[in-house]
């Protein structure tokens, strides 16, 4: 894994959990999207695993 990814890949991911906090404060969170988040955390923590 490329060095210069793994600062990308945590701001992907932020991008995407604040995205959905700020969604969920108008509507709940569906399975869906929870499932999504949980997978974009997953593939973070592999990333930094993989170096």
């Amino acid at each position: 894994m490329d060095d210069d990814v793994l600062p990308l890949a945590a701001d992907v991911y932020a991008s995407v959990v604040l995205t959905f906090i700020e969604r969920s404060a108008a509507k709940a969170l569906s399975e869906k999207e929870l499932a999504a988040i949980d997978r974009a955390r997953e593939l973070v923590i592999a990333s930094f695993g993989a170096q």
